[in-house]
């Protein structure tokens, strides 16, 4: 999780410190340090080694070691070098948690061993940080796994918050939230979806996954939305289980978890577009191709029969753009789906996407 937003506005480092801290009060070593690297961080994680009763069920025997650490920087970037994209593949293999053991060579201390890597992280930084620093990394394997956070704005302007609170009630709550947090670390085994949750998910993730592809096919489509779209039910379980958990002991997961984590996640898509808008405006030329592409998608459609000789298609493009450009721009659009080419005895065809035929 990233928290983005413009500096002083919204108090993501304060508001992260405050909840962590909940959980540090007990239990410091389940947190890594603030600035480090990627070796650092692979030798942390196998240090970090965790055993959880073994033996007693299969899952103890194939979960009951693992490796879990949440890295909570103030400022995003102290702890990516985004400069150093080793690192940034590493964070992303272990954010999927392989089933085998990841190993990390070392020049002078072996192979650090990590086992069932939990890798969390929640961070803050600013929205031109991520524009300067991390948009190289639009279509990378990080990029759909970053749930980001976006405020541009405080809802309200609070001079002294420990004013607004008081301060019996807040140690109550604390003291509360704490227990609550200790209650939730002695929780284990497999998080089930009731019936009704499950028929949800499966025709939310349907939905999703065929917008998804339509979404992609557009030639104005936000890459950074496209990656998100492309793991939004992942984030949407992991939501789902947080709130089960902070509500039942069960392991659960209900209709009503699910559809607010479908709420959530949705929220969240649109905080994406918002966190590199300004990155992702269209460009001239990126507007010019859009513009010729519904010229030929309209020909296509509209008399043609939904195909044409490749050579006329040319043609038809370069009275807009010259000739090399013309061939680069028919490129683009077939190996983006947007339009098929095959070939026929007569020469090369190309023509609109079966589903996309009138």
């Amino acid at each position: 999780i990233i928290l983005a937003a413009i500096p002083g506005r919204a108090k993501k480092s304060t508001t992260v410190d405050r909840c962590t801290e909940l959980l540090r009060y007990n239990h410091p070593e389940l947190f890594g340090a603030d600035e480090t690297n990627w070796p650092d961080i692979c030798r942390t994680l196998a240090e970090n080694v965790s055993y959880i009763n073994e033996g007693e069920t299969d899952l103890d025997t194939e979960y009951g070691t693992q490796c879990a650490i949440t890295f909570v920087p103030a400022e995003l970037g102290t702890f990516f070098n985004p400069d150093d994209s080793h690192a940034i593949d590493g964070i992303t293999r272990l954010w999927d948690c392989p089933d085998r053991p990841f190993l990390k060579s070392t020049k002078h201390s072996g192979v650090d061993n990590i086992v069932n890597p939990f890798f969390n992280l929640i961070g803050c930084t600013t929205t031109k940080w991520l524009k300067d620093n991390f948009s190289k990394y639009q279509g990378w394997g990080i990029a759909g796994r970053i749930v980001f956070v976006h405020s541009d704005a405080s809802n309200k302007p609070i001079w002294s918050p420990s004013r607004n609170i008081p301060s019996r009630e807040w140690e109550t709550t604390r003291t509360h939230l704490r227990e609550d947090l200790e209650h939730i670390l002695k929780l284990r085994g497999v998080c089930n979806f009731t019936d009704d949750a499950a028929d949800l998910a499966k025709k939310w993730y349907e939905r999703t996954f065929e917008f998804l592809g339509e979404y992609g096919k557009k030639p104005d489509a936000d890459p950074w939305l496209s990656d998100f779209l492309a793991r939004k039910q992942i984030h949407a379980h992991k939501l789902a289980m947080t709130l089960s958990i902070s509500r039942r002991d069960s392991l659960t997961i209900t209709h009503d978890d699910y559809t607010e984590a479908i709420a959530k996640i949705e929220e969240v898509e649109e905080e994406t577009k918002r966190v590199f808008r300004g990155h992702l405006s269209p460009s001239e030329t990126a507007l010019n191709e859009r513009a010729v592409f519904d010229r030929i998608h309209a020909e296509l459609s509209n008399g043609l029969g939904g195909k044409a000789p490749k050579s006329y298609i040319l043609n038809r493009i370069a009275m807009y753009v010259d000739g090399a450009t013309a061939e680069r721009v028919l490129s683009s659009f077939i190996k983006r789906g947007l339009l098929e080419e095959s070939q026929s005895r007569f020469g090369f065809v190309v023509s609109l996407p079966q589903d996309d035929r009138s």
